[in-house]
């Protein structure tokens, strides 16, 4: 169903030429498939695209299509040189140039003698896009890297934000968030199918069908709706990829994040009457599974997958100087902004929050964490 804001985007991007796609750092499948999906299909429209992302690329992520377009930090915009001739006193005909050696000639032909070399001015300009658009991103702090490394380009050009975050802090001069969406993927597809059909393409409909699959673990998430399993069908129909994109994403895992997964199960934890469930890992269980933090957001969502009657979930993981990490995913958890309030830092990792817990150990960060919790539940 089109609405007032995909009229407004879809306008602007019809309008436009160049444009930044912008998501966060170690993005999930539901950022790097709406980005991958929107530039192919702004390219296929004759527009000049660039996609940025400051982190690296997951590994199961690694077979999405055109994935290696997207760089680390906005590409350096060239400079304008404008020359100026006003036709009010001078009249042209013939316009040419050429390049000869390390020389540019350029050729026009005056009507009537009118030209006066006085009348020609010069003008240097910095280059910049025509609008950036920012997927799947609460804020434009949450850029990372991309974002502080270049703020003056999001003020100098207008900013569309694309969401379903409902902590989306409402940042761009467009701003087509909607709660009720599983993924920004399937906003991005229902614009498409809604504006331009014709220009979905089997890339295009695989990397949004991989979006809305990871957001919601291949429609097995609670919070599947009739609307993304009606457009995940279409997506199918128009070519894309299902089998390669279930294989990437769960026949593909790496070792050690079945072996953290092993660890983090063995350790789960359920409070029912709260609907949360929890687990928690350590130092060594990183090490000796050879796995990263990267790794956490993704076990998070298969706890949620595991323990369907759990409105929130999460993993503490041990950290050093007395500072602990909490992974915090919650789909029906209505209290995201009451419980970050007990904490002085956060970051937000797609759809899960990151808490950083000062605590004597592990043990003690996570009572505190379940305390916080009950106090905002009970």
């Amino acid at each position: 169903m089109e609405n007032q804001e995909q009229k407004l985007v879809f306008s602007a991007l019809s309008a436009g030429q160049h444009f930044l796609i912008a998501v966060q750092p170690f993005a999930n499948g539901d950022g790097l498939g709406s980005a991958l999906a929107l530039a192919r299909y702004l390219r296929k429209r004759g527009k000049h695209v660039d996609v940025v992302s400051s982190g690296d690329v997951r590994p199961y992520l690694q077979s999405l299509p055109e994935i290696t377009s997207i760089t680390k930090d906005i590409p350096a915009q060239s400079s304008l040189v404008r020359i100026d001739i006003p036709l009010s006193s001078t009249s042209i005909e013939n316009l040419s140039y050429e390049t000869n050696n390390d020389k540019l000639s350029i050729y026009f032909t005056p009507t009537e003698n009118s030209f006066d070399p006085k009348h020609v001015s010069f003008h240097h300009e910095q280059a910049g896009y025509d609008a950036i658009v920012v997927l799947a991103a609460p804020s434009l702090e949450s850029l990372g890297s991309a974002y502080q490394n270049n703020i003056g380009s999001f003020y100098n050009s207008p900013v569309i934000a694309v969401d379903t975050h409902p902590s989306n802090e409402r940042y761009g001069q467009i701003n087509l968030v909607d709660i009720a969406a599983t993924s920004t993927a399937e906003i991005i597809a229902e614009m498409l199918y809604g504006f331009d059909p014709e220009m979905i393409d089997t890339d295009i409909a695989t990397a949004l069908l991989a979006g809305i699959v990871d957001e919601t673990n291949s429609f097995h998430d609670i919070k599947t709706t009739p609307k993304s399993l009606k457009i995940g069908s279409r997506l199918i129909t128009d070519g894309a990829r299902h089998q390669e994109i279930v294989r990437a994403f769960y026949k593909t895992r790496s070792l050690s994040h079945l072996r953290l997964w092993g660890r983090a199960l063995a350790r789960l934890k359920q409070d029912r009457r709260l609907e949360i469930a929890w687990s928690v890992l350590t130092q060594q269980d990183l090490q000796k599974c050879q796995a990263t933090s990267d790794e956490i957001p993704r076990i998070v969502h298969e706890i949620h997958s595991n323990v369907p009657d759990a409105n929130a979930v999460f993993v503490v993981v041990e950290g050093q100087d007395k500072t602990h990490e909490v992974y915090f995913y919650g789909a029906g958890f209505k209290k995201l902004l009451e419980l970050s309030a007990f904490y002085i830092n956060t970051a937000q990792l797609e759809d899960v929050t990151r808490f950083y817990v000062k605590a004597e150990n592990v043990t003690d960060a996570e009572n505190g964490f379940i305390g916080n919790l009950t106090k905002l539940l009970a």
